[in-house]
């Protein structure tokens, strides 16, 4: 029966044999979209800073959706809806934005609050039909698996009409900024990490073996503190980026300490 499937497929359903995108090729088609989207929005005269900042809310939307932290399809269904209402699409976003900026109603689903500024007023700019249907398009792409280095890449490109057109030709992945950051930062941690668990087995022996309650206490005190210290250790490094672009060497650094 499997080849069978198999055999139907070749004359009836060719695209079951297509390999899944790969989170470069998503995420690379995602920043040529967007190029497209900012290149309209810069049609209607709208300053960078702000096509900018809007194109992050949008993207990051889009995103949060596929990953959880937006109720599914809320944002692609906005989309939708409001395609043939671009004046009600623009009043929506501004609800689900401040929705977003503190947490609370939209509609029947309860937002939550999103920090870092990013949803720090209702901006939100007008599409004409061009736009809605690459946001259309856009919206139907794995979000899940886009690689989120690029939210920097596209904020930094944003804002500069000479590098716009740089978006989707190229940008520094994730396996190319790990090549830095894991000797640098990572391996450091890493092997103090090795030397903490060893002390950790050992007083976990201790505490399992004593012959009281009150000792077993004590050592499990200490494993606990020498666990919360090295967790306190790593929430207080900070990391300087001094190339001052998009930020992606901090997103991933940030990603690896977590």
């Amino acid at each position: 029966p499997h080849k069978l499937a198999q055999l139907r497929n070749v004359f009836l359903n060719p695209q079951a044999f297509y390999t899944p995108r790969t989170p470069t090729e998503v995420t690379t088609e995602a920043a040529k979209q967007f190029a497209q989207l900012a290149a309209l929005l810069r049609e209607q005269t709208h300053d960078s800073q702000r096509i900018a900042h809007f194109l992050i809310r949008l993207l990051f939307c889009l995103f949060a959706e596929d990953i959880g932290l937006l109720p599914e399809g809320l944002f692609s269904r906005l989309i939708r809806q409001t395609r043939a209402y671009p004046g009600a699409f623009v009043r929506q976003l501004r609800q689900l934005f401040g929705a977003m900026s503190e947490g609370g109603w939209f509609g029947t689903d309860l937002i939550p609050h999103f920090n870092g500024g990013l949803f720090d007023d209702d901006l939100a700019l007008a599409l004409d039909m061009r736009g809605f249907d690459i946001l259309s398009d856009v919206a139907e792409l794995d979000w899940a698996s886009i690689e989120p280095s690029i939210l920097g890449v596209l904020f930094e490109r944003s804002l500069d009409p000479d590098k716009r057109s740089q978006l989707g030709a190229h940008y520094t992945g994730r396996d190319d900024i790990l090549l830095v950051v894991e000797p640098v930062l990572m391996a450091p941690l890493r092997r103090r990490w090795e030397k903490i668990k060893e002390e950790a087995n050992e007083l976990a022996i201790k505490r399992d073996t004593a012959p009281s309650a009150q000792v077993r206490n004590r050592w499990h005190n200490a494993l606990r503190q020498l666990i919360e210290s090295f967790a306190t250790e790593l929430g207080t490094i900070q990391i300087l980026d001094p190339a001052c672009g998009s930020g992606n060497f901090l997103y991933v650094s940030l990603r690896q300490l977590l």
